[in-house]
């Protein structure tokens, strides 16, 4: 803004019933004040609130003053989800101020959680609220500490959900013709507060699906036990299939893909057909510590036909986002599907010894459905050339994907893996 536009006012209510506050209206931040000089003033404790022992806290007399320096009423006790909100917004690469606050929110909710359930639902609502959208910082943040206390925290959330009941809400107010008045506005109340409630169970659904459940987690313990037997593999495909002909709108639908479930399609494929701890293991997740019997099963799989099924998906994967605007908001899933989108394909063109002249046995059912030619696919993904591609088409290939992972939204996560993957494109080159 220039620094002819108005002041920002800053005015917020919050509802009655005991916990109403509202910031003063004079209060004012100068259109001048710089993003990071307005957060940091107004939101960011100074290095004379030092951090409490969680069990010492105080949530009611001391969470305000702690976590954002007296700017909100003490009884108003939503500002737990506010501040968990406004988390969100500092949350930029290599800014801090959202770290700083996930992590003390997350301590001030485990160290008072009884005490919120003791003072009846609405408490509950706003608590789980707060950590589930702290939750999703965690996720997002591409920090492996916020991802452990994500992981670890993710049972409790669905715990306190449960005992609330939350899960068996279900819209039952009819707004009726002709209601007006008091009538009106209580029915849409109630239907804004079990509408609150479905979307709340609706994110925990999302953070279970991502932290690998369902179909996933069928295929991940199945491969762990050794059960990932052809007739399981079978069942599963025929199951994804029929997923994508029930419920997953055309390539020609006038509606967007905007959850990204296509891509989470593919992605689910390719899990099947690739077992991405060892792939991960491949590019150096755990140092140069990879055994020659590992080498020997990288090796086999990257000359397979399972590994250019798993090519070909991350090809479509590439393509789906290459169509998104600039400022498309990425699903959960996106980054990490990016991610091992070429990480499969850098291990398909490195432990790959065939240099196949055609492409055979690639009549895959899933690619039938789409319309596709696997062949093609990986023509193209090769640089359009047939036998497995030279290093520096491979490099082509991973500097694309990594380009994509550095302008998918703004999430610190998508930085991390393009980081990791400019590091394989490093060693590569040299």
């Amino acid at each position: 803004m220039g620094s002819g536009a108005p002041p920002l006012e800053i005015a917020q209510s919050y509802r009655d019933d005991g916990f109403q506050s509202q910031f003063n209206e004079d209060q004012r931040i100068s259109s001048d004040t710089t993003y990071d000089e307005a957060f940091t003033s107004r939101l960011l404790p100074q290095s004379h609130y030092p951090a409490p022992a969680p069990t010492d806290f105080d949530f009611e007399a001391q969470f305000s003053s702690w976590l954002i320096n007296n700017d909100f009423d003490n009884y108003a006790f939503d500002s737990h989800l506010l501040t968990s909100m406004v988390e969100l917004g500092p949350a930029w690469p290599e800014n801090p101020p959202g770290t700083q606050i996930f992590e003390r929110l997350h301590k001030a909710i485990l160290a008072n959680w009884e005490r919120l359930m003791a003072r009846g639902p609405e408490e509950v609502v706003s608590m789980v609220q707060a950590a589930l959208i702290g939750q999703t910082f965690g996720l997002l943040s591409g920090d492996a500490r916020h991802l452990a206390i994500m992981d670890a925290f993710h049972g409790t959330v669905i715990s306190w959900a449960r005992r609330s009941k939350m899960f068996d809400t279900r819209h039952t107010i009819q707004l009726e013709p002709g209601l007006s008045g008091q009538d009106l506005d209580y029915r849409w109340q109630e239907w804004a507060r079990t509408e609150e409630l479905i979307r709340i169970t609706l994110g925990l659904y999302i953070h279970d699906a991502e932290l690998a459940k369902g179909i996933s987690v069928t295929i991940i313990e199945a491969r762990m036990s050794g059960s990932l037997s052809g007739s399981l593999i079978k069942t599963i495909q025929d199951l994804l299939l029929n997923f994508h002909e029930r419920l997953l709108p055309s390539a020609t639908s006038p509606h967007p893909d905007h959850l990204g479930m296509r891509i989470l399609w593919h992605l689910t494929f390719m899990s099947l057909f690739s077992d991405f701890d060892l792939l991960e293991k491949a590019i150096g997740r755990e140092g140069p510590n990879f055994t020659n019997e590992e080498h020997n099963r990288i090796s086999e799989w990257a000359n397979s036909a399972p590994a250019k099924r798993c090519v070909a998906h991350g090809l479509l994967i590439q393509k789906r986002l290459e169509i998104f605007s600039l400022g498309f908001e990425p699903a959960l899933h996106v980054p990490r599907a990016m991610f091992l989108a070429a990480v499969c394909f850098f291990c398909y063109s490195k432990f790959g010894t065939h240099d196949d002249a055609t492409f055979e046995s690639l009549d895959f059912p899933e690619f039938k459905l789409l319309g596709t030619n696997t062949a093609s696919l990986l023509f193209e993904a090769n640089g359009y050339r047939y036998g497995r591609p030279a290093a520096i088409e491979a490099n082509g290939l991973l500097c694309g994907l990594t380009d994509l992972l550095q302008r998918i939204g703004h999430w610190e996560i998508a930085r991390k893996f393009a980081s990791i993957l400019g590091a394989l494109i490093n060693n590569e080159s040299n």
